[in-house]
């Protein structure tokens, strides 16, 4: 008689399901969950349902369309300032440069950094957003 999936029946099944197709660790989804890996392999492989897989895919894939919109959005906004600031400065026939309202700037480029700090955590792809959690996380 075949063996029964003990995954299929699991009381936290969407989550198994969700970390899975995630791409989670085996050993990581073991832990969280209280399975085996051996478990997790088989359900995997004989149990995710193919349109799971691709409804999970087109969401990732309308995910992405929509940070790639966000950072397109902000590194316009940074493009703008840097028109604006290249605007604001002269060289005089002297050589002397005139800063015509450079005020403004820093912080307009202060809220363009942590904006794009923002968009690059989802993807784990942000240094100084991760130094900042092991900071926090040695501290605490």
């Amino acid at each position: 008689m075949p063996r029964t999936c003990t995954l299929c029946n699991h009381p936290r099944r969407d989550g198994i399901d969700r970390a899975l197709l995630d791409g989670e660790s085996y050993r990581y989804i073991a832990s969280q969950y209280g399975t085996s890996t051996g478990a997790l392999q088989r359900h995997k492989a004989d149990h995710l349902r193919p349109s799971q897989l691709k409804a999970y895919q087109a969401k990732e894939n309308a995910r992405a369309e929509g940070f790639r919109e966000r950072l397109e959005t902000t590194w316009e906004a940074i493009q703008g300032a840097m028109d604006k600031a290249q605007r604001a400065v002269r060289t005089r026939e002297d050589g002397t440069v005139e800063d015509r309202s450079l005020s403004a700037l820093p912080p307009l480029f202060n809220q363009a950094h942590r904006n794009l700090e923002l968009l690059a955590v989802p993807l784990g792809n942000c240094p100084t957003m991760a130094r900042r959690r092991r900071i926090s996380r040695c501290s605490a």
